[in-house]
């Protein structure tokens, strides 16, 4: 004897059509990858119309849809060419094309975008931050854009999946989001009836989403949506208890894969266990700051460390309740706080699952703990003064316990969850239902009654000369009666007696009196089963109504616990609240890497100073760009040689004129005097240059995040995007050298770079001639000063000694500094031992000491002395190549009548010639004492010149 479960019942009784928003062409659509058979965790659908771009991200833990406001083509990727249909040259072994209507084409043909030297964007950075499974994209896609997700895809083994243009649209998203939220939505934000037309309909979804999202901000993300649930649907079920939430690129702090690795924000490392579906969490800033109470917190902990906020405000609010949270670490009211954060479970997936209909007596059991964990936890917050934080008092206004009391308490009356985990299924408790109790107890005493008839039936002439009788019951089928299969049975005794089913050893039969149990008694089970199913589709109804208070609480106490996180992580790791100011600074002191200070107790902290927009003045700009054609080498050297102080004499005209450049207050100059916005930073190898880089991003990274920083002080401004050229990648599969990957991350920087924006510069050029990389590096430092007022924060790592002291003159506003070692003598050993002191100190370096690096790495002596000898070779030849040089000067020099060693009137006759003498040709003269180059001003001097050469 045999029933249904009462939970599948439930499920077949009220589960949600998985196909209710597939729309017409749903099949025609094409896939790089097949589609997983667990269903993606995360998906992400792009679409981009007269050059602007909008992305839905669905998020299968959090059950939750996130909107992008639509931005500009040129800042989400780079198009080099134009784009007359990008689906014409995909190639065929990846994607399979579809029949386009004509009107589609030349739509596509008709995409409209902008060029800019931003290749990657604001799409380079969504992806690493939420690693879609699952990507759904028009057909009108541009090709730069389908390339870059077609790499990402083949990296991570992603789904690309291609759906026809027509299905993006605006009707069909705000369709597919209505149903999708129908269970998260609150009762005011309902549907009035089914049979409201469609233009009234979507009256109501525009209002419930403007509260939500900026709809005319999104209307391209809204038509993603209708392409990624059909898409989603086709590989898992997606319920109708999503949560709507947008997401604006403008909002947050750009941060591409390159910095997320670079910095150590993320990493993934393979797993031990060779089975694992997913890769272990290495040592990181987000393997350091997951400090939550609940394990169902990390996800949207994950989202704030790697989506920083841009917004000052906002910021501004994670840290007052970080602060207060840290003032009240210590208190018996946090330690029960936490206590009960860690009762919450998954609240998006449970309601999911119950609402879908597959859910257990655990999936209640779980629930009714979430909803007194609410309870308590909201008891204990009215209990804090929170009066100094608006966002804990804004998020403790969003816990509502009313509805959850209630619902906690139906949940307990109704459910037997003894008897449940005995049933392996949903049991009802008894005394909840009358008719429900006297069915089980008459279910009970039923092998006792058809015990009774069986004897009846022995009795009866068909019967009597028949042995094992038995009365059975099937749920369905009804009352039958069972004999042994060969046994004696006079069929022709009873008119009413007829055969049902034969299997191996019985045989089933009814008669009149089966039929009248049938009608007396009923099928006992199905009705035990329909009235359990009645019972729980009305707690079931209560969780409905419930669901949106429900999963608001939830999503506050998760902001609340990732809040608590960042205060325990500032009380374990000694961070600092940092000061947020309105200009662009970086003003650390004692500042630490958070995750090497960690490993090594020895850590030496440094000071940094640094603020943007101190570049090069704006008249300097213009003389200079001026002169650029002068073309004044000094062998090899360009022009720029020169020192900045014999240029800004050349420029100022006459003797006794004011130069633009003095026109400044001598307070201003005070002012602007030890503060840069570009520091070059020299040293030894290992001596932790790249190691003040990072801990100067990641003090910004954390700020913007609402965590306090790794410093002793802090005073930062609020960067709009954090970029970095530091370090490369190498793999089998990475394409091209990796000199042009730099450059490809360097040419990113310089574009898409701001006045408010921090730029990580590692070592540029160091893969390529030592001449043509340190070229590379000045004019990088040049072409950022250059900017003037826009000048970004820029830290840069260098060995190219040489070229920094020579291009670089001091009169530059660069902050020179170095990583300071020394060499100490040793009694064992003929050579000075290298020692690393790992502090900051102003000026430049001497030399980066590459052969002490090697002897203390293991490199044989011999080798290291060879390259002693080699080294002293080339800087002898340097030496004596800048002695002739300066020779040459000399002499050239002393070719001028100067008129030094002439009587009285032949000295003023002089002076007055030289004041005779213009700008360009005392330039020119400058020029052939310093290049000895007599082509130009042979050319150029018709005119005989005042000064004469002896």
């Amino acid at each position: 004897m045999s029933a249904a479960s009462h939970s599948q019942a439930l499920g077949t009784a009220s589960e949600t059509p998985a196909a209710a928003s597939r729309h017409g062409g749903y099949d025609e659509h094409s896939s790089v990858n097949h589609p997983t058979i667990a269903g993606p965790s995360s998906a992400l659908a792009i679409e981009v119309v007269n050059g602007r771009f909008g992305c839905a991200v669905f998020l299968n833990e959090e059950q939750q849809l996130l909107l992008c406001e639509d931005l500009p083509c040129d800042f989400a990727f780079h198009d080099e060419h134009a784009v007359p249909s990008a689906r014409d040259t995909v190639a065929p072994l990846l994607v399979e094309h579809e029949t386009m209507a004509p009107s589609e084409a030349v739509e596509a043909a008709g995409t409209d975008l902008a060029n800019s030297a931003a290749h990657y964007g604001y799409v380079g950075s969504l992806l690493p931050q939420f690693d879609p499974e699952l990507i759904v994209l028009s057909s009108r896609c541009p090709e730069a854009l389908l390339d870059m997700l077609r790499d990402f895809a083949e990296q991570r083994n992603s789904v690309i999946d291609i759906r026809k243009a027509t299905n993006f649209q605006l009707a069909l998203g705000l369709s597919s989001i209505e149903e999708a939220t129908e269970f998260s939505r609150r009762d005011t934000d309902r549907e009035p009836s089914e049979s409201t037309s469609n233009d009234e309909r979507s009256m109501p979804a525009l209002v419930m989403l403007d509260a939500k999202v900026a709809t005319p901000k999104s209307t391209l993300a809204i038509s993603a949506v209708g392409p990624l649930l059909s898409s989603l649907r086709s590989r898992r079920e997606i319920g109708r208890s999503l949560t709507l939430a947008s997401l604006c690129l403008n909002d947050h702090l750009f941060v591409d894969e390159n910095t997320i690795k670079s910095l150590g924000i993320n990493s993934n490392d393979v797993h031990a266990f060779v089975h694992a579906k997913q890769g272990r969490q290495g040592f990181s800033v987000l393997a350091m700051m997951n400090l939550t109470c609940s394990k169902f917190s990390q996800p949207l902990l994950k989202r704030w460390v790697m989506l920083p906020l841009a917004e000052r405000d906002e910021i501004l609010r994670r840290h007052e309740a970080v602060e207060l949270l840290v003032r009240l670490d210590s208190t018996s009211e946090m330690d029960r706080l936490q206590r009960q954060l860690r009762e919450l479970c998954g609240v998006p997936q449970v309601c999911h699952k119950l609402n879908m209909g597959v859910g257990s007596a655990w999936l209640w059991a779980s629930l009714m703990k979430t909803c007194n964990a609410i309870m308590n936890l909201r008891a204990e917050l009215n209990g804090l003064d929170l009066s100094r934080s608006e966002m804990l008092n804004e998020l403790k206004a969003q816990v509502i316990v009313d509805s959850l009391l209630r619902l906690s308490d139906a949940i307990a009356y109704t459910i037997d969850f003894e008897e449940s985990k005995t049933d392996g299924k949903v049991t009802v408790r008894t005394g909840v239902d009358m008719y429900l109790d006297e069915l089980r107890d008459l279910y009970l005493r039923l092998p006792d009654l058809l015990d009774g008839e069986a004897v009846d039936l022995q009795g009866q002439p068909a019967f009597r000369p028949t042995r094992g009788l038995h009365v059975v019951y099937f749920p369905q089928i009804g009352y039958l009666i069972c004999v042994r299969d060969g046994e004696t049975v006079e069929m022709k005794a009873d008119p009413s007696l007829a055969q049902e089913f034969v299997s191996d050893e019985f045989v089933y039969l009814k008669n009149r009196r089966m039929t009248e149990l049938d009608h007396d008694l009923g099928d006992v089970a199905s009705f035990v089963v329909d009235k359990e199913i009645e019972i729980l589709d009305g707690l079931q109804t209560l969780l409905k109504q419930c669901c949106p208070v429900l999963l608001a609480a939830h999503a506050a106490l998760c902001q609340i616990d990732c809040l608590l996180a960042f205060a325990r992580a500032a009380t374990m790791y000694d961070l600092k609240r940092p000061i947020l100011v309105e200009e662009q600074v970086i003003r650390l002191k004692g500042s630490r890497h958070v995750l090497k200070a960690l490993s090594n107790e020895g850590f030496v902290p440094n000071d940094i100073e640094l603020q943007g927009g101190l570049g090069l003045p704006a008249q300097s700009d213009q003389n200079a760009n001026a002169e650029d054609g002068l073309g004044s080498q000094r062998g090899d050297v360009d022009e720029e040689e020169l020192g900045q102080g014999l240029q800004e004499e050349l420029r100022s005209g006459a003797p006794g004129e004011a130069r633009p450049g003095s026109r400044r207050s001598a307070t201003d100059l005070r002012e602007k005097e030890n503060k840069h916005s570009v520091m070059v930073l020299t040293g030894a190898n290992s001596s932790g240059k790249s190691c003040l880089l990072q801990q100067a991003a990641l003090s910004v990274y954390l700020c913007q995040c609402g965590s306090f920083v790794p410093a002793a002080y802090a005073e930062l401004g609020v960067f709009d995007k954090i970029l970095t050229r530091m370090r490369q990648d190498e793999s089998v599969s990475s394409e091209g050298s990796s000199f042009t990957r730099e450059l490809g991350r360097l040419h990113r920087g310089m574009n898409m770079s701001t006045s408010k924006s921090l730029v990580i510069l590692d070592e540029v050029g160091r893969e390529c001639r030592s001449d043509d990389g340190a070229g590379l590096f000045v004019a990088t430092i040049y072409e950022f000063l250059q900017r003037g007022p826009e000048c970004p924060i820029v830290l840069s790592a260098t060995h190219h000694l040489r070229a920094i002291e020579r291009h670089l003159p001091e009169t530059l506003p660069i902050q020179r500094a170095h990583m300071q070692s020394i060499l100490l003598p040793t009694i064992e050993q003929t050579y000075a031992s290298l020692t690393y002191l790992y502090s900051l100190r102003p000026g430049f370096a001497g030399t980066s000491h590459a052969c002490h690096c090697a002897r203390l790495c293991g490199v044989p002596h011999i080798v290291v002395e060879r390259a002693e000898r080699i080294c002293r070779i080339g800087l002898r030849a340097w030496h004596d190549l800048e002695a002739k040089q300066d020779e040459a000067i000399v002499r050239r020099l002393l070719q001028l009548e100067l008129g030094n060693g002439g009587e009285g009137e032949e000295r003023q006759r002089v002076r007055r010639e030289m004041a005779e003498v213009d700008d360009e040709a005392a330039l020119r003269w400058i020029q052939w004492v310093l290049t000895g180059d007599e082509d130009e001003v042979e050319a150029d001097g018709e005119e005989e010149m005042p000064l004469g050469v002896a």
